[in-house]
C-alpha cells in the first residue's frame, strides 16, 4: 500500500463495489446503482487494439 500513489482512488472505486444496490446490465456496460435509484458508476466494454 505505501507504494501506491492514489490510494483515494482506489478506495473510492472499492467503496463503489461495496456500497452499490443494484446493477442494471445491457449488452455492452453495467451500470451501478445506490439505493436511491442514482448511477454510481458504470462500466463499458471496449475492443482492445490489436497486437501485430
Amino acid at each position: 500500500m505505501m507504494a501506491c500513489p492514489n490510494m483515494e482512488g482506489e478506495a473510492a472505486f472499492l467503496k463503489v463495489l461495496r456500497d452499490y444496490e443494484r446493477a442494471v446490465i445491457g449488452a455492452s456496460r453495467i451500470r451501478l446503482l445506490d439505493d436511491a435509484g442514482e448511477t454510481v458508476a458504470i462500466f463499458e466494454a471496449r475492443a482492445l487494439p490489436e497486437n501485430d
